[in-house]
């Protein structure tokens, strides 16, 4: 028998941008790939966004502030496109037409609830099927594993 080798399903997650009278206007396909997406890339960013976040809070003056959210904003774009791509990125932009509070209200929990929880489950079983694979060829004492 050949040793067989199998490709995953791709996974995706859809988001529907509606307008003022809950008509989808825009339904957008985030494709789910541990390997493109980088998990870690995620989390990272993650983590600066929290930091700048509380920066942002402990500002005292305006001009601080405004560099803070600048910051934020920067940030926020980045997570943006490494979640969604280039192109679904600008629909977002251009949807919310400049409103960033709402748009962060309303797709951050999208982010946050959905892809990262998916993601991290995905990078789980990826490393959960590494290691059935890794100790399954070093029990049979085959391949790169042979001592």
């Amino acid at each position: 028998m050949a040793y067989q080798a199998k490709r995953t399903e791709r996974i995706y997650e859809e988001l529907e941008l509606l307008d003022e009278n809950d008509q989808v206007v825009h339904t957008l396909r985030v494709y789910l790939d541990a390997d493109t997406m980088l998990a870690r890339n995620l989390n990272e960013k993650s983590i600066e966004l929290t930091k700048a976040y509380q920066e942002m809070a402990a500002c005292k003056g305006e001009k601080e502030k405004e560099i803070t959210m600048e910051k934020v904003g920067h940030i926020l774009h980045s997570i943006y496109k490494l979640v969604f791509g280039e192109e679904n990125t600008k629909t977002i932009l251009d949807f919310y037409e400049g409103r960033m509070t709402e748009m962060c209200l309303e797709v951050n929990p999208f982010i946050n609830e959905i892809i990262v929880p998916r993601v991290r489950d995905m990078v789980n079983e990826t490393r959960r099927r590494a290691n059935y694979k890794y100790n399954r060829n070093k029990v049979r004492g085959s391949g790169i594993f042979r001592r």
